[in-house]
């Protein structure tokens, strides 16, 4: 390999190779399945929820034989009452699983980061704006549109989106949230939310935000495309000189 495709000893340099996807891609695999395949379940079954409570008002002592009309009123709006909480466990439950998730990536991100290029860096990479820096100043080897690989895989809208979301349940409402809307993005989408009664100013984190399944699985296969590269990223210091 000549010196032009090449970087040189004291270039900044980051390697990418299957250690990484067993490294960093298993451990976001298994986050991914406990959030999906035991937390999610839980609150798969909303119709047995209201029905459990609307049973237990029902069959609660003290009705007499003329209560029946109270007795079902009573119980239609307790387990109202008790899915929509319900519901709104489950959206948190959710919201908290997917910013795990994104702060998982991060430290990761960070870790890699910190050491590829710990003999180019005289501060450690504690923030996403370093490590967007980082990644934006190793640009070669660019393709076709003038960007590397690993720009591309970082800069997924996927990622992106997952970012904002962990920012907007950390801080509900404000810049993050403002970008989650101009980027059109599905957790915001007002067709999805006018569906679902726990979101608005008085749910836990105060803003309309949906997740679903869907949404987890495109975030893990863009992180997972992330840890997937191969090769060399770096920046040619001697151009600079």
């Amino acid at each position: 390999m000549s010196n032009e495709i090449a970087p040189q000893y004291s270039d900044p340099v980051v390697c990418f190779g299957s250690w990484n996807d067993s490294m960093f891609g298993s451990p976001i695999r298994q986050y991914a399945e406990i959030l999906t395949s035991r937390v999610m379940p839980l609150f798969d079954d909303l119709d047995g929820e209201r029905q459990r409570i609307a049973d237990e008002i029902l069959n609660a002592s003290g009705w007499g034989p003329d209560d029946y009309e109270a007795a079902m009123d009573t119980a239609y709006e307790h387990s109202r009452d008790h899915t929509i909480q319900f519901m709104e466990l489950r959206t948190v439950f959710l919201a908290t699983g997917v910013a795990g998730l994104f702060h998982l990536f991060e430290k990761q991100l960070y870790q890699f980061l910190n050491h590829e290029l710990r003999r180019n860096i005289t501060k450690k990479i504690d923030c996403w704006e370093q490590a967007a820096n980082a990644v934006d100043a190793l640009d070669q080897p660019r393709g076709p549109d003038g960007r590397t690989a690993l720009q591309v895989a970082f800069n997924d809208v996927a990622i992106k989106e997952l970012r904002l979301v962990a920012n907007v349940v950390k801080h509900g409402e404000g810049r993050s949230y403002d970008d989650l809307k101009v980027m059109g993005a599905r957790v915001v989408e007002a067709e999805r939310l006018k569906e679902d009664f726990t979101i608005g100013p008085y749910s836990v984190f105060g803003v309309a935000l949906a997740i679903d399944r869907d949404d987890i699985e495109r975030y893990v296969a863009a992180l997972l495309s992330f840890w997937a590269l191969k090769g060399n990223f770096w920046r040619r210091l001697s151009d600079e000189q």
